[in-house]
């Protein structure tokens, strides 16, 4: 691809659970992005829906999604773009995922939710990267990510909603 590919990070969006709408500030951030993965608990098929006005999606399902989308997604989803492996599954868990996620042939990125709390870490050639709640963040403020892949280099920023 040569240049740099954006990817809109969002997960535990609990529409309309915790939050009647997405927050408009993610589709002006997600506005350029060139894909977007979501790491589970939309609650409503309607989010994949609005998300796919703007770029393609990729997402897994997360515990709290209903029967509906847990058979049109999967538990672990996977994403190959410019040259690059990202899984994306709702509950890391305690570590034993990153493993069993590894084993399974290349993975360069692991985008996770369920936590509410966005973190950005990097073990070895691996990211792992939860952007947070998009509408309902635990002792945090509600936030998303971005992740930039280029030839040479992966990188992500966590953006704060509010």
């Amino acid at each position: 691809m040569g240049s740099t590919v954006k990817i809109g990070l969002i997960a535990d969006t609990h529409i309309p659970t915790r939050a009647r709408k997405l927050p408009d500030r993610v589709f002006e951030i997600f506005n350029d992005t060139d894909h977007i993965i979501h790491a589970g608990d939309y609650v409503k098929y309607s989010v994949i829906e609005e998300l796919q006005k703007i770029a393609p999606v990729t997402g897994c399902f997360g515990n709290m999604d209903p029967t509906i989308l847990k058979r049109k997604l999967s538990k672990i989803a996977i994403l190959k773009m410019d040259n690059r492996v990202i899984k994306v599954i709702h509950d890391l868990g305690w570590g034993s995922h990153v493993k069993e996620l590894q084993k399974e042939g290349q993975v360069d990125v692991i985008v996770y939710g369920h936590t509410h709390r966005s973190s950005v870490k990097k073990e070895k050639d691996l990211l792992l990267i939860n952007p947070g709640s998009a509408t309902n963040a635990f002792l945090s403020s509600s936030s998303i990510g971005i992740l930039y892949l280029s030839p040479d280099n992966i990188d992500c920023e966590i953006i704060k909603l509010k």
